[in-house]
């Protein structure tokens, strides 16, 4: 009777261990699981924090790009209002022309083309077209270090009248044989004597504006020769109705002069 009881007192606790195992044994299976979903959780939120920091940083170079564009948009509305300035209604387009490194000059007479300010025209399409025309204008100085002894308008007779007579330029002291420059890249219509102004330079530099250098010693360029900006065209002499060695310079717009002293940038 004893042997029996304990035979099934021994299988009371074997069902009841086998009953424990599986259940621990279903609880490790839920804790696996539960890793797993932990796991896999830990590398979602893992991609996503990536994530984020990927669209942090296409978001901080978005903001960098904004800001150099508003710089240049800055840039640009001076450089469109110092143009409108100088030279009103002219705000040349692109255009081409074969002929090398001055292909953006018109010809002389051509009807001005007016840059639009509206959205329709791209920012770097305009500041393009805005730089090409500062790059055509006579802006440099055509005798570096030189010294400006008259200015422009009306002034005393030079060769001694009684009367003020007008000054369409400025007049720059060198000495004679001093190199003269283009102020800005054009075309030569005129090289060789004229009148007063004695031998004479006069660049185009398309859609009317011209410069012109008088009382040259010697014309370094012929009529019709395609100059840079800063390339030597003559040096400083007295010919014509001269008191000295100088420089006459002239900006012209048409059939008006301009005061040069609004074209030059810097000083001598």
């Amino acid at each position: 009777m004893r042997d029996e009881l304990d035979r099934l007192a021994m299988r009371f606790l074997l069902a009841v261990s086998l009953i424990l195992l599986c259940c621990f044994a279903y609880q490790t299976m839920r804790h696996q699981a539960a890793v797993v979903e932990l796991e896999v959780s830990l590398e979602a939120r893992a991609e996503a924090t990536a994530e984020v920091a990927a669209l942090e940083a296409e978001l901080a170079i978005l903001e960098a790009r904004l800001a150099v564009l508003e710089v240049e948009v800055a840039r640009l509305e001076v450089l469109e209002a110092s143009i409108r300035a100088r030279v009103p209604g002219w705000l040349p387009g692109p255009q081409s022309d074969a002929r090398g490194p001055t292909a953006r000059i018109a010809s002389v007479g051509q009807p001005s083309v007016v840059l639009p300010a509206a959205a329709g025209v791209g920012l770097e399409a305009r500041l393009e077209d805005l730089v090409a025309v500062v790059d055509l204008l006579p802006t440099s100085w055509p005798i570096p270090g030189g010294r400006v002894t008259s200015g422009y308008g009306l002034r005393q007779d030079p060769m001694g009248g009684p009367d003020e007579v007008w000054h369409g330029g400025i007049d720059i002291a060198a000495r004679r044989g001093t190199p003269v420059q283009a102020a800005g890249p054009g075309r030569v219509v005129y090289a060789g004597w004229l009148k007063a102004y004695g031998n004479t330079v006069i660049i185009d530099h398309g859609r009317g504006v011209q410069s012109l250098y008088g009382h040259l010693d010697k014309c370094r360029v012929q009529s019709g020769a395609w100059v840079t900006r800063g390339q030597g065209i003559g040096s400083v002499g007295s010919t014509g109705r001269s008191t000295g060695p100088h420089l006459h310079f002239e900006i012209r717009i048409g059939q008006e002069s301009a005061n040069p002293w609004d074209w030059l940038q810097g000083v001598p």
